[in-house]
């Protein structure tokens, strides 16, 4: 299974003003640089979580059918659509009334509904394709404010290291945000 963003989030889970007042910045020199921390700070929780925190958009692609499908970004929101390519190498939309989606599971799953079965499809990378809404919303506010707090540290971590060195290598060393994030982590998810 692989995972491609289709829209990024329209907004950021910590808002330039709420990274500047935690970083006790009062000018705007220095914004474009605060907002390029934040982003990065949200993809590093993303990535560590399997969360996506303001809504986005993604494509899902498998091999073959499972049952069940587990979604790839928590908290699913809904399945757009479930496409497969057919034995003529067809893609077709599969109607759905054929499977169920379960959005109260982190993470969320795609199960085969109640005497359905799954076309054929055929035997090819990337045969299965789901679209998918995955956020908590689409504003800073309905993101929970441990994970918004877990951001805020990283932004300040990194404003005050500007070295040059990964992101993830200095969060590995703040225990804080892993201690945030740890109610959030999707778990038993292989991506």
């Amino acid at each position: 299974m692989n995972a491609t963003i289709v829209t990024d989030s329209a907004t950021e889970p910590v808002t330039l003003d709420e990274a500047k007042d935690y970083l006790r910045v009062d000018s705007s020199d220095e914004d474009t640089l605060i907002q390029a921390l934040i982003k990065t700070a949200r993809e590093w929780v993303e990535a560590y979580t399997g969360l996506a925190l303001i809504t986005q958009t993604w494509d899902a692609f498998w091999d073959g059918w499972c049952d069940p499908f587990i979604v790839p970004y928590s908290p699913l929101v809904s399945v757009t659509t479930l496409k497969y390519t057919d034995g003529n190498g067809t893609q077709q939309t599969l109607a759905n009334t054929v499977y169920s989606v379960d959005t109260d599971a982190t993470p969320g799953k795609v199960w085969l509904a109640y005497n359905q079965t799954w076309p054929t499809a055929r035997e090819i990378p990337n045969t299965i394709e789901m679209r998918f809404l995955a956020g908590y919303g689409l504003t800073p506010a309905d993101v929970p404010h441990a994970i918004r707090t877990a951001i805020k540290i990283i932004v300040d971590d990194r404003w005050q290291h500007r070295e040059s060195e990964i992101i993830g290598a200095s969060v590995e060393q703040l225990p804080v945000v892993h201690n945030l994030l740890c109610n959030y982590r999707v778990r038993g998810v292989q991506w």
